[in-house]
C-alpha cells in the first residue's frame, strides 16, 4: 500500500507453474542471480539457519524450473 502523495508501488507479478509472463520466456538463471540473496535472507528469518535457508531457496527455484517444463 502506498502513502498518499507517494509514487505507486510496482505491481508484483507471481510466476505460476507452467505459465510465462505475458507469453514471454522467463530466464530462471537471471531471476535466481537477481533474487537469490534476498530470498535466502527471507528464508533465514523463517527457518533460523543459513544452510537450511539456502536449501529452501534452491529447492523453490528447482521446483519452479521443473514445473515450467
Amino acid at each position: 500500500m502506498s502513502l498518499p502523495g507517494s509514487p505507486p508501488e510496482p505491481e508484483i507479478e507471481l510466476l505460476s507453474c507452467g505459465k510465462t509472463l505475458a507469453g514471454e520466456r522467463v530466464d530462471v538463471a537471471a531471476l535466481f542471480a537477481e533474487h537469490h540473496l534476498g530470498l535466502v535472507r527471507l528464508a533465514l528469518l523463517m527457518v533460523g539457519d543459513q544452510p537450511t535457508a539456502e536449501d529452501v531457496v534452491q529447492e523453490a527455484f528447482a521446483c519452479a524450473t521443473r514445473a515450467r517444463r
